[in-house]
């Protein structure tokens, strides 16, 4: 996985590949932006893919730091695809 940030802009990304119950390897991966829209408070977008599976994940987030160590979150996602019960969490 990646990650950057510049100035109010954050970028995240990640890639895998593993076997779920014995079965073909399933690659997925995820591409998570934020946009830090006032000292407190940002906004977050994610996608998620994992192939074979035909799962689809696209989220959006808002977070409010209330101090330096506490955060509230929001989010909402909309799923769409079949559950990989793989072990992983």
């Amino acid at each position: 996985g990646a990650e950057g940030s510049v100035q109010r802009l954050s970028l995240r990304g990640e890639y895998r590949s593993f076997k779920a119950d014995g079965a073909e390897a399933v690659s997925a991966y995820y591409a998570q932006a934020g946009v830090k829209a006032t000292e407190k408070l940002t906004v977050n977008g994610l996608f998620q893919v994992a192939d074979k599976t035909d799962n689809r994940d696209i989220g959006l987030g808002v977070q409010h730091t209330c101090t330096k160590n506490i955060g509230l979150k929001l989010e909402g996602h909309m799923f769409q695809g079949g559950m990989l019960n793989n072990g992983l969490q």
